[in-house]
C-alpha cells in the first residue's frame, strides 16, 4: 500500500483579534490559542520583517510590524534600551545594555539616607496636583499611536504599582534595614502611590480602548517570594486589591506580572479580584 502524505492546510481565523482576545479572558471557546508576547529579539524581528539585524539596530516601527504580523495581544511596544550610563535627576546612576538596565549607584548609603529620600518623594507626590484631564489626554496620544503601529492588535496597557520601585529603588538590603526602622515610611510611600495610581485608573481606563491592563510589581525569585507572605498581606495586597477594584469598576481585566516562583501566595492573588 502506498502511504498517503497528509497536506496540513492552516484554517481561517474566525474570530477578530478583539473578539479571541475577549473570549478568552472571559474563559469561553476560541478557535485558536490567542497570542500575546513582547517582542524583543533581534532574530524574532528580522525573521518576520525580512530586514538583516545587527545587534540591537531595529526601531520600534519594526517591533510594531512584527507585533501585527504575529500577536493578538501585545504590551505597550518598546524599542531597546540602547547601551551607556545614564544619570538621573535624582541621582540614580543606571547602567543599559540593550536588553534591560540597572542601578549601579545610588544618592544614598544608609537607611538615614534612604528615609531621606522616601519623605522627599512622598512630599513631592503629595503636593503635586493632579489632573485627570492632561492624564487622559497624554495617555490616548500614546496609546492611539502605538495602536496605529500595531494595526488589530490588541495592547494592554502596563501599570506600575509602586512596590517593585520601592525596594528596587532603596536596594534590598537598605529597604530591609529601613522596614525593620521604620516600616511606617515605607509603607507611606507604597501607600502614596498606589493611591496616584488609582487616580490615573479612573482617568485613562476605557474598555472601548482595550479590555485588560497588566499591573507590575517583581516579588519574587526563582526559589520563591524575596518578602514574608505576612508582610505581602500587610504592605502589598490590601493596596492590590484597591487598585484591581478599580480597573474592574470600569469592566476591565487585571493580569498581574512578577517574576520568579509565587506559588506559596496565589491564593492571596486570587482574593485580590
Amino acid at each position: 500500500m502506498k502511504s498517503e502524505k497528509k497536506i496540513i492546510t492552516k484554517e481561517k481565523d474566525i474570530f477578530s483579534k478583539r473578539e479571541r482576545v475577549e473570549r478568552t479572558l472571559n474563559l469561553l471557546p476560541v478557535d485558536r490559542v490567542s497570542i500575546m508576547d513582547h517582542i524583543a529579539n533581534p532574530g524574532v524581528v528580522s525573521l518576520y520583517t525580512g530586514k538583516r539585524i545587527d545587534g540591537f539596530n531595529y526601531s520600534i516601527e519594526d517591533i510594531c510590524e512584527v507585533t501585527e504580523k504575529t500577536m493578538d495581544m501585545c504590551r505597550i511596544p518598546s524599542p531597546p534600551y540602547g547601551t551607556g550610563i545614564e544619570t538621573r535627576e535624582d541621582g540614580f546612576i543606571i547602567q543599559k545594555d540593550n536588553w534591560q538596565e540597572w542601578v549601579v549607584k545610588r544618592p544614598f548609603k544608609d537607611t538615614k539616607g534612604l528615609k531621606e529620600y522616601y519623605l522627599r518623594g512622598i512630599e513631592k507626590m503629595k503636593s503635586t496636583r493632579f489632573d485627570p484631564e492632561k492624564e487622559k489626554g497624554n495617555y490616548l496620544n500614546e496609546f492611539l499611536g502605538m495602536q496605529k503601529l500595531v494595526g488589530d492588535t490588541v495592547i494592554m496597557n502596563c501599570q506600575w504599582a509602586g512596590f517593585e520601585g520601592c525596594w528596587t529603588s532603596a536596594g534590598l538590603e537598605l529597604f530591609t534595614f529601613l522596614y525593620c526602622e521604620e516600616p511606617e515610611i515605607i509603607s507611606e510611600w507604597i501607600r502614596t502611590i498606589v493611591a496616584i495610581e488609582i487616580k490615573k485608573v479612573h482617568a485613562i481606563a476605557d474598555k472601548k480602548l482595550s479590555p485588560a491592563v497588566m499591573v507590575i510589581s517583581d516579588l519574587a525569585t526563582k526559589g520563591g517570594p524575596i518578602f514574608s507572605p505576612d508582610l505581602l498581606k500587610k504592605e502589598w495586597f490590601p493596596l492590590l486589591t484597591r487598585l484591581v477594584e478599580a480597573w474592574h469598576k470600569h469592566g476591565i481585566k487585571v493580569i498581574y506580572h512578577t517574576d520568579g516562583n509565587f506559588k506559596i501566595i496565589i491564593d492571596d492573588f486570587l482574593k485580590c479580584g
